[in-house]
């Protein structure tokens, strides 16, 4: 197998994941958050320096068990996204946040993010992939101002690099890294078969079989009626009766989402004693890319 095949299987394995993280950054930040190409190899190099990378970035390191395979893996966070997901969860702009260290309690926000966002990993890969993934429970950041701040360390060499690109917003994007080490990473890609299959799980070619083994599975249907922005102090101020003006424009369609992925555009509708959802238009693929 060519490196370009190896890296093209590594990076529809990671994909798998971004919908998950996509949506329970999103649902936090009660924002959309565009992880479009979120995961993408950038580079495989055992002698390439990884210090340099550390310039402003938070390190978390996790450990992960999947079958007989256990290992570490390594996020590089830049403080600056750590700043910007702290100060919109305590209800500000996310806007000039960063002043180039973080507080305990941007701290401890990202930590909170980070546990939702591993433990529907986990959930995602038991689904997809039928095995058991399970990462630690621990999670806690390294930052410069600390004297263990470094990369490899504890015998572990991470020596695989994996770009993801995460937009927060129309005005910031940024990089966060995750390092794992090539062996461990061949470990996973040969008990999972992914190498037979070029990127896809056992019996992915037989659609017509996965279609039937999935047409029993429940998903969550959800219709989004608008959304707004208001200060923490407005919402403690909110009483019975209290009346919170929506973005959706009158007679104006709303978005329908299947596991917090919109595919449907709707109008709400009476039946009998109940509402229900009158879909007016199918998402394409193409289309999804654009809303996000």
């Amino acid at each position: 197998m060519d490196n370009t095949q190896y890296d093209k299987i590594i990076s529809e394995f990671f994909q798998i994941f971004s919908d998950s993280i996509k949506q329970t950054l999103s649902q936090a930040l009660d924002a959309d958050v565009c992880t479009q190409n979120l995961f993408s190899v950038k580079y495989t190099s055992k002698s390439y320096d990884l210090e340099p990378l550390k310039s402003n970035n938070a390190i978390c390191k996790l450990e992960y068990a999947l079958g007989t395979s256990q290992g570490v893996l390594a996020l590089l966070i830049p403080e600056e996204i750590v700043a910007i997901i702290s100060d919109v969860l305590t209800g500000g702009n996310g806007k000039d946040v960063y002043r180039g260290s973080l507080s305990e309690i941007e701290i401890n926000s990202i930590s909170k993010i980070l546990e939702k966002v591993f433990k529907n990993i986990e959930g995602d890969f038991k689904r997809y992939y039928e095995h058991d993934l399970a990462f630690s429970s621990n999670i806690s950041l390294i930052l410069k101002e600390m004297p263990d701040y470094q990369v490899n360390s504890g015998g572990t060499s991470f020596d695989f690099v994996i770009n993801s690109s995460l937009a927060l917003s129309e005005e910031y994007t940024g990089e966060v890294l995750v390092l794992m080490n090539t062996q461990k990473v061949d470990e996973i890609i040969s008990t999972l078969g992914l190498r037979k299959n070029d990127g896809k799980r056992g019996k992915a070619n037989d659609s017509a079989l996965n279609i039937d083994r999935l047409s029993d599975v429940k998903i969550n249907i959800t219709a989004e009626l608008g959304k707004t922005r208001v200060p923490i102090k407005y919402a403690l101020e909110l009483v019975r009766g209290s009346l919170i003006e929506l973005d959706t424009l009158n007679n104006s369609d709303i978005k329908v989402f299947a596991n917090g992925v919109e595919f449907a555009r709707a109008q709400v509708v009476a039946i009998e004693d109940n509402f229900g959802l009158k879909i007016t238009k199918i998402v394409t693929p193409e289309e999804r890319l654009e809303y996000v």
